[in-house]
Parts: C-alpha cells; structure tokens; sequence
C-alpha cells in the first residue's frame, strides 16, 4: 500500500466540501448505499458489502489497498471510523452502519442545493448536480 497515496485522499474527505444526499439499506444484499455530493458537484455512489466500493473515476483506476476521497469521507466523517485505520485494509463487518443509520441519515442536510437537485433526479449515477461554482454552490 502507497501509504503517502492514501494519506492524501483522508486528507481531501477531512477538508474538501462534501454532503450526504441519502443512503439506502438494501437488505436482501446486506448493502449499504450512499450518495454523495462531492466537491465539484458530482454524485458519487459508495457501496459497503463485503468491500467498498465508488464509482469515481479515482477508485476506478486505484489498486484495491487504496481508498478515494468519498470513501474516506463516508468512513470517516460518517461512519466515525477511526482515520488511521484506513491505511490497514478494512474488515467491512467490523463497521456497525445498520445500529447507526438513524444517526447517519440525520447527516442529510434537506435545504442544500445539492439535496434538493437530487430529490429531482429520476437515475443517478455521476451526475453534476450544480451548474454553478463548486465551492459554495452560487452562480
């Protein structure tokens, strides 16, 4: 593992401007789905199963040991997982999301842009949702 690699995308999730847009437990799969709004208004969706999964362009070209940015967020900043502990592999059953997905879900901010852009949207996959600035979602 490139461990300077994987310190860099901790430290985008930690400091970069993301949001939780929904999260989603599909029980049938033992799935569960997030949506996030990144930092250049794209939607990203991040699975956790059994692995991690994102389908940024990042993790899509990324060697298995490392995670994107959306993934540390979502780890990080939402699941409370220890940031240290994302340069080990990670044993996905070790992560207690269903105990905590109320807690989770009131991370959604309903009266951002971002939300209420996604609240309009029929399919989603990598979809910009502002057509304006990135960072403060302004024209």
């Amino acid at each position: 593992m490139n461990i300077y690699e994987q310190q860099l995308r901790i430290d985008r999730a930690l400091f970069e401007k993301m949001e939780l847009l929904d999260v989603k437990h599909i029980v049938n799969k033992n799935e569960f789905v997030f949506y996030i709004c990144s930092s250049s208004g794209t939607m990203y969706t991040i699975k956790i199963n059994s692995d991690i999964s994102c389908n940024c362009p990042d993790f899509l070209t990324l060697t298995k040991d490392i995670y994107c940015k959306h993934i540390c967020y979502t780890l990080i900043k939402l699941l409370s997982y220890d940031k240290d502990l994302i340069i080990n592999p990670i044993n996905c059953g070790e992560i207690d999301i269903e105990n905590n997905l109320n807690n989770i879900k009131n991370n959604i901010n309903k009266e951002s842009i971002p939300y209420q852009k996604y609240k309009q949207l029929r399919y989603f996959n990598k979809i910009n949702l502002l057509g304006n600035c990135v960072v403060c979602y302004e024209t």
